[in-house]
C-alpha cells in the first residue's frame, strides 16, 4: 500500500477500536482531516490560513467493496467534538472515491459562520483498500 503523509496521518486499526458504535470490518482506517479557513485566534494550534483536505480511497481488488464512512470532530485543549452519523458507500472494483471537504462540511454540521473542521475520518472495509490523504 502507499500513503501520502504531510503533515497527516493514516492509521490502520484492529476491528472495533471506534468507541461508539463501533465500525466493523476486517480493516478499520483513520484519516486525519483540516477543512475550510482558519482565524488563529479561534483555533488552537493551526496556522491561519485556507485548509482543504481530500481523501482517496482505492479498490485494488477485482470485486467492489462495501464501506461505512465515520466523521469525528475533534476540538482543541483534547475536547471531544461530534460525530457524524455512519455513512455506507461501496468502492467498484479497481476504482478511486474521494471524500472532499464539501461531504465532511455536510457530515459535520455547524453554523453557517463556523466552516472550519478538523478531525478524524473513520473508514471500515471488509476487504484491503488504499488510502491517500492530501
Amino acid at each position: 500500500m502507499r500513503h501520502a503523509f504531510g503533515i497527516f496521518a493514516l492509521l490502520l486499526l484492529p476491528t472495533g477500536a471506534a468507541a461508539q458504535d463501533a465500525l466493523t470490518g476486517s480493516s478499520i482506517y483513520a484519516a486525519s482531516f483540516l477543512c475550510g479557513p482558519s482565524d488563529e485566534t479561534k483555533q488552537e494550534g493551526v496556522g491561519r490560513g485556507v485548509y482543504a483536505t481530500m481523501v482517496q480511497i482505492y479498490n485494488p481488488s477485482n470485486e467492489p467493496v462495501a464501506i461505512a464512512k465515520r466523521f469525528v470532530r475533534a476540538l482543541p485543549f483534547q475536547s471531544a467534538g461530534d460525530t457524524g452519523d455512519t455513512i455506507q458507500d461501496s468502492v467498484p472494483a479497481g476504482a478511486s472515491l474521494s471524500v472532499e471537504c464539501d461531504e465532511i462540511r455536510s457530515a459535520l454540521k455547524l453554523s453557517a459562520v463556523e466552516q472550519y473542521r478538523t478531525g478524524t475520518l473513520l473508514i471500515a472495509a471488509d476487504a484491503p483498500l488504499e488510502v491517500d490523504i492530501t
